[in-house]
């Protein structure tokens, strides 16, 4: 039976838990100090269970941030969690890495509450992302990049994509709008940003996705069908297997003629 030593240790805990939390930042030192705060029986660092229990962890620092009024800080400078993101990370190519490693985690979670979505609704969600960080190319930084310079992350519904004939080429169509109308803004916006509130040169490579080689064709990953930009068109890497551009979007891969 518990002993009134033993409530008070707890309060104590409890306590202290609760300071610790309210100092943490989202980046990595703070998952792992969260980690230690709420003092759970099973830690990330368990193989049993490890990727649930630290996609938990990054869930507790981002529940509620799509409404947590803090969108305004980032209109004319970078957000501040942005900053936040990489104190402690270290410095050159180990931190770097710890730094994509991070963003990639978030981003496999994002995916895969989007799929849950769809799982339990029956619905449809299309999600897609480009970091403002992109890989060095021949271009100057804080011009604007071309689609084909853009590492692109698509989420998509298999089934949707597999069962409705109008889903690839509508898919298509859309991915390559964003990346010609809106990605390659983005891009050039941060990087004009960085330059300016970071004083970033851009002549050595600041940020995690410089450590990705410059490559011909730029795939857009995710759970799903991999996407990859082409010039002309889009479409699947499925297994490693390209599906035919024409057989992906045959209004994009053989246009009317006079467009």
């Amino acid at each position: 039976m518990p002993t009134d030593t033993d409530q008070q240790r707890r309060e104590e805990r409890h306590q202290w838990a609760t300071e610790a939390i309210t100092r943490l930042r989202f980046n990595p030192i703070g998952l792992q100090r969260l980690a230690q705060a709420l003092d759970r029986a099973l830690e990330p660092s368990s193989p049993t269970y490890r990727s649930q229990l630290e996609s938990a962890d990054v869930a507790f620092f981002v529940a509620g941030a799509h409404k947590d009024g803090r969108h305004t800080a980032g209109m004319d400078d970078i957000h501040p969690m942005f900053k936040e993101a990489r104190e402690e990370t270290g410095t050159g190519v180990d931190g770097r890495r710890v730094r994509s490693q991070f963003r990639e985690n978030l981003q496999n979670l994002a995916f895969d509450s989007l799929t849950a979505l769809d799982r339990i609704d029956g619905g449809c969600t299309v999600a897609i992302h480009v970091s403002g960080t992109q890989q060095p190319s021949a271009r100057p930084a804080g011009t604007l990049p071309l689609p084909q310079d853009l590492r692109i992350h698509v989420y998509a519904p298999p089934h949707i994509l597999a069962q409705i004939p109008s889903a690839k080429p509508a898919l298509a169509r859309i991915v390559q709008q964003f990346a010609e109308e809106i990605g390659v803004q983005a891009v050039q916006r941060f990087e004009d940003l960085a330059r300016k509130k970071l004083n970033w040169s851009f002549t050595m490579q600041e940020d995690g996705n410089a450590l990705l080689s410059q490559a011909t064709h730029t795939f857009m990953s995710g759970p799903y069908p991999f996407l990859t930009v082409h010039p002309g068109c889009i479409f699947p890497i499925v297994n490693g297997n390209p599906t035919p551009a024409g057989e992906m979007c045959p209004e994009v891969a053989n246009p009317p003629a006079g467009t």
